[in-house]
């Protein structure tokens, strides 16, 4: 009798991140009967990171030499239609059984799925946000037309979360779409590597004493980030909180402006890191924190909130953000604040730089974490997915229906969910 052959699966994005790269080493590890190939439409993503291809991920290079961010400059965006093809032509060599593309906003991600939709499971991986979602009148009508034309190419929906589902159950063919979550999640992994001497290195490189207490920003130096209210908000709050300084890890355009703008009287009070490559140095920093602060006017999802969870930061965002809506309960591991109000940031901040809430709002971090986790790890996401399109038997012995709330719980209740079995292995180490 012939052995089955794993289910060979293509995990199509537009360029190589460490979050993602993470993301497919797990699939490709822990789900052994599936054979992944990680394909990239560009080389080289929009920060300059280092992260290399581990052999694991099998990955698939188009563009070489190419950056993501002219994707929709002149030609390229005709020239994307050619690539959809050379995708095409590997694929069929490659006998791929099953697809997970990133998302529909250029022309080879469309010609790829309608091409792929006659013949395999098409899933689709998306960071939209509902928050994001304000078309109207004519726009939101054309909208409506190609978002249900590209929904009845799918087999499924992969948003990283709620604020995803409810972005497409807007659309015609979206409320009923199974759907299954696959979150940009956290390097674990990576997180719990990180040691007390990394930690002391990471001190004395930035200045981090341990006699204060650190609230802190990681991410690009860009105006969707809106670090001007934080540092403002920061500013505003000081004096109240003479033990807390704010650290602003990252650079980017607004690196001068940031800087300019921070009082010279509470200079003292900022530090500012400079651009963190890797798991390891970005964990070390959260680890120096109690809280992780996200002021963002739009953020699709925002793996820091995850990231930052794991080493056992609180948490305060604007409500804009994607994982809010998953990852913040309110007064048990942080808080939300209405975008780009910096009043109602600054009472946030004190609210969680308050003596009485901080550590109890750390630990609240740990529970949360867990729970999402629990129902929304990004191996069972994949699996379910490909067991609901029939190319894998169940591994609970229940068929998902696709149903992203509910599908969970027979995995859970019978132990095969990804969480349940890397703690059997003595991976999981949890928040620090």
């Amino acid at each position: 009798m012939t052995e089955k052959r794993p289910v060979r699966l293509a995990f199509i994005v537009n360029a190589p991140a460490p979050y993602r790269i993470a993301q497919q080493s797990r699939i490709a590890r822990e789900l052994s009967d599936v054979e992944l190939f990680s394909v990239y439409k560009f080389e080289h993503n929009n920060s300059p990171w280092t992260t290399p291809f581990p052999d694991e991920i099998n990955p698939v290079v188009f563009g070489k030499g190419e950056y993501v961010v002219n994707k929709h400059r002149g030609m390229n965006r005709l020239r994307m239609w050619r690539r959809g093809g050379e995708i095409i032509d590997w694929m069929k060599r490659e006998r791929i059984d099953a697809i997970i593309n990133a998302g529909f906003n250029d022309l080879a991600s469309l010609r790829v799925m309608t091409w792929a939709s006659r013949r395999m499971p098409v899933l689709m991986l998306n960071d939209s946000n509902v928050h994001r979602d304000s078309a109207a009148g004519l726009k939101l009508a054309v909208k409506k037309a190609y978002i249900g034309w590209i929904l009845s190419k799918l087999t499924a929906l992969m948003p990283n979360g709620t604020n995803g589902v409810k972005y497409y159950q807007r659309y015609p063919g979206g409320a009923g779409k199974p759907t299954f979550f696959l979150p940009c999640d956290a390097n674990y992994d990576a997180i719990a590597s990180v040691t007390d001497e990394d930690i002391r290195r990471c001190r004395e490189k930035h200045g981090l004493r341990e006699d204060r207490r650190y609230l802190v920003f990681c991410g690009r130096f860009d105006p969707v980030k809106r670090i001007d209210l934080l540092v403002d908000a920061f500013a505003s709050i000081a004096a109240d909180r003479p033990d807390w300084d704010l650290i602003l890890a990252g650079d980017g355009e607004l690196m001068s402006e940031i800087t300019s703008r921070i009082p010279d009287d509470l200079r003292h009070r900022f530090v500012l890191t400079g651009f963190l490559d890797g798991a390891k140095e970005v964990t070390a920093v959260y680890r120096c924190a109690e809280a992780l602060v996200l002021a963002s006017a739009f953020e699709a999802w925002a793996a820091v909130i995850p990231e930052s969870m794991a080493t056992g930061c609180a948490i305060v965002s604007s409500h804009v953000v994607g994982a809010t809506a998953d990852l913040i309960e309110e007064d048990v591991n942080g808080y939300t604040f209405r975008s780009g109000d910096g009043a109602d940031l600054a009472e946030k901040l004190l609210r969680i730089t308050d003596d009485a809430n901080i550590d109890r709002l750390r630990r609240g971090s740990a529970d949360v974490l867990r729970r999402w986790r629990e129902r929304s790890d990004p191996v069972d996401g994949v699996r379910r997915a490909l067991e609901f399109s029939g190319l894998l038997a169940p591994a609970s012995g229940v068929k998902p229906t696709g149903d992203p709330y509910e599908d969970w719980k027979p995995d859970v209740q019978e132990g095969v969910n990804a969480l349940a079995q890397r703690e059997r292995r003595g991976v999981e180490r949890g928040p620090a």
